[in-house]
């Protein structure tokens, strides 16, 4: 994953740069006295439990957190309360070389709307009027000049450019810094926390030399293609770690100072004066406990091999041609959508075209081997510029007296001065479990690995219709569309979900 994701290549450098940071300095650590406290025992337990969880659910981020855990747990129990205190940072440290790839969503696309939404407020300000579209910034319309929208530039906050690759490496780089100069937490802490104010501003004034560029010398030479970046994009990449981690120096040397003397290397301080102790031999008593304990992970695991092998489905990927009052056609997923998502997600989808005002698309993503094909909706939807007005929960009967419970958002967005409303409703089918709730999907992935034996592969259904600008939105034109749309979905869903998948017919829930 680290070779798989960019952001996290950094991850790479955090092993060699801790034990740097451990021989730097030794003759401190040398000098505390070794006592083993059994409050390490029940901390490697933990860890194992937790590993045994993150397999059996299939979630690598609870593995990670189980070696760290693991790891504390070592230090505990062979060095003591006392050593683990002192290198409590460097601990802590270890958490970058984890690639927690999920934050992506939910620190790499608020940082998109944040950097379209600064940049296009300050390229107001200066006089370069600009509109944003979701996580795009547009040059205005210009009637006097006879511009269209996003003619003279039009530049795309995209993940990379999202400030995200340049927040995690420098809230490493800036956390090694304070480690290794400054001795009190508070110090450290702080260091820590200005990359973050540092990190987005060196990507905002990335995002402005970008839009200039395109403005003076057109985008082939300030962005070039997501393939083939320009020379000038890359090196605007540059400018914000150079700028960042100089500002991040610069507040390091200030803290230094106020923290009543200036900040000085680990290998330069004086030790504290500490008598050492004998070390005492080789603790044999504690290995064998330590190894014991990794038997007890192995066989834990070898129990539960069979579960992440086949993952079994509930949807049927063939959408019918017809639905009652409706003819499909077929549509094209986009490239982007097929780029972003792993290569073994499959799609289908169609637009219904029929008695209803406007046109229903419906699409399925059927996940692959991971789970990043299923995502948030409210995503993808707020990055392409829509707005989402509510957002409630429907629970249906079906013809068959089944009840399916979806989600419903109401959206509207602005574009050349036109007004666009719609609604959007989606659910996910499992193998034998539906849900309206992204979260509630999450839970009854983990719970039914655990305790039921089973591995969803979950299927992500979307139906929504745009209501034209010509159409008088009125709130009963509304309610008959979103009608439409609900009964749409009650027709489609005993063709497409399997009678197993979950939903409840009326006689269960009472």
């Amino acid at each position: 994953m680290w070779f798989g994701f960019s952001e996290w290549t950094h991850g790479i450098l955090v092993f060699p740069s801790i034990l740097l940071v451990l021989i730097l300095k030794r003759r401190e650590l040398l000098q505390i006295p070794v006592r083993g406290s059994w409050i390490g025992l029940p901390i490697l337990l933990l860890s194992v439990l937790l590993y045994w969880l993150g397999f059996i659910t299939d979630l690598q981020y609870v593995g990670y957190l189980a070696i760290q855990v693991f790891i504390a747990g070592l230090v505990l129990w062979f060095l003591g309360i006392r050593f683990f205190k002192q290198i409590f940072f460097i601990w802590l440290f270890l958490l970058f070389a984890w690639p927690f790839v999920f934050l992506d969503q939910y620190i790499g696309f608020p940082l998109r709307l944040l950097m379209s939404e600064c940049s296009a407020r300050f390229l107001n300000i200066v006089g370069v009027p600009t509109i944003r579209e979701g996580t795009a910034i547009l040059s205005a319309a210009d009637a006097v000049a006879g511009t269209q929208t996003g003619q003279r530039f039009s530049v795309d906050i995209a993940d990379p450019c999202s400030g995200i690759h340049s927040l995690f490496a420098l809230t490493m780089i800036s956390s090694l810094y304070g480690i290794w100069v400054f001795r009190k937490g508070w110090q450290i802490l702080l260091v820590f926390i200005s990359a973050f104010p540092f990190a987005i501003l060196g990507n905002f004034c990335r995002i402005l030399m970008l839009t200039f560029g395109t403005i003076l010398f057109g985008p082939d030479f300030a962005i070039g293609t997501e393939q083939s970046p320009s020379w000038f994009h890359m090196g605007a990449g540059f400018v914000v770690y150079v700028s960042a981690l100089g500002a991040v120096f610069i507040f390091g040397s200030f803290v230094g100072r106020i923290g009543g003397a200036s900040p000085r290397p680990a290998e330069t301080r004086e030790a504290p004066q500490i008598e050492p102790k004998p070390s005492p031999g080789l603790p044999w008593a504690r290995s064998l406990v330590v190894v014991a304990i990794t038997v007890l992970a192995i066989v834990l695991i070898s129990q539960g091999q069979d579960l992440n092998q086949e993952r079994v489905g509930g949807v049927s990927m063939n959408l019918p041609d017809s639905v009652p009052g409706y003819l499909g056609f077929d549509e094209t997923v986009s490239d982007a959508e097929i780029r972003i998502l792993p290569s073994d997600t499959e799609f289908a989808k169609k637009r219904y075209i029929g008695t209803a005002p406007v046109n229903i698309d419906c699409e399925i993503v059927l996940s692959g081997a991971t789970k990043s094909s299923i995502h948030r909706p409210q995503v993808c939807l707020v990055a392409q510029g829509w707005k989402i007005n509510q957002e409630t929960t429907r629970e249906i009967t079906l013809p068959d007296g089944r009840q399916q419970n979806v989600s419903v958002l109401h959206m509207g967005r602005a574009n050349d001065n036109s007004s666009y409303e719609g609604f959007y409703i989606y659910w996910y089918i499992g193998k034998d479990r539906t849900t309206g709730n992204n979260l509630e999907r999450i839970l009854l992935t983990s719970w039914d690995r655990v305790v039921r034996r089973v591995n969803h592969r979950w299927a992500y259904v979307t139906i929504g219709g745009i209501i034209p600008p010509g159409l008088v939105a009125s709130p009963a034109a509304k309610d008959r569309i979103l009608n439409d749309l609900i009964d749409f979905t009650k027709a489609i869903i005993p063709k497409i979900q399997r009678e197993t998948s979950g939903a409840k017919t009326a006689s269960a829930e009472r």
